[in-house]
Formats: structure tokens, sequence, C-alpha cells
């Protein structure tokens, strides 16, 4: 029950995070910067997805069937992975503040949504940080 409520939180924050990227003009700055409102548009999408089948999830014993997931390798994670997963885990948080930073200061809402969209996946990135670590 606790990780469906907090799949459509985390659903829930993503659409505002989304809304807030796809409904306020984007950098004028940056060469791309007219991919930010399309990128918050999806945002929006996944997350209301993400929401929407959590709420519509029914009988909890149906999320595990008890044999391993297919993607999963069954070997520990390789030294490569391992820095890859620790250097998301710290450039990711300073990315995102970065952009919440940058954002408030030069007045766009858009790049605040951004930076607030990118730090609960930092948080969602600290099981696999430790499991790195520990292996």
């Amino acid at each position: 029950m606790r990780r469906r409520i907090a799949q459509v939180v985390l659903g829930l924050y993503w659409t505002v995070c989304g809304a807030l990227m796809a409904l306020n003009p984007p950098p004028s700055g940056f060469r791309r910067s007219a991919a930010l409102p399309v990128v918050g548009w999806l945002v929006i999408a996944v997350s209301l997805y993400m929401a929407g089948k959590a709420v519509a999830m029914r009988d909890p014993s149906t999320l595990s069937s008890g044999r391993p997931p297919r993607h999963a390798r069954g070997e520990p994670m390789k030294l490569g992975d391992s820095l890859k997963l620790i250097a998301a885990a710290v450039l990711g948080p300073l990315a995102g503040g970065w952009a919440i930073w940058w954002g408030i200061t030069a007045g766009y809402v858009s790049m605040v949504g951004l930076g607030l969209a990118v730090l609960p996946l930092a948080v969602a990135g600290v099981p696999l940080l430790i499991a790195a670590v520990r292996s």
C-alpha cells in the first residue's frame, strides 16, 4: 500500500514539474532550448500514466511472480557500471540544484521544473548506489 501511495505522489509531483517545463518559456541562451517544453509534455504523460497505473493496481500479489526480473543479470555490477552510478549519484543532484538555482536567479520557471524533476531520480538511485559500494 505504501508503495502504491508513493508512486501516486511521485507521479503527481512529476506532473507538476512537467507542467512547469511545458507551460513556461524555455531559456533563450541554449541551442536546443525549444526541446524543454516537449520534455515537459513527455514528463506529464509518463507521470500521469505512472500515477494512474498505481491507482488501478488491484491485487498486490500480481506484482511479483517470485522469479527474478527478465532484465536481471544475476551477477554483481562491473566496476565501470559502479563508477557510472557513483558519478550519476554525485552529478545528478548537482545538476538539479544548478538548474533550480539558475532558474530562480534568471527567472526561468521551466528550469526550476527541470531541476525539481531531477532530484527524486537521485534519491531513487540511493539503494543501487549502496549495493554498488558493497559489492
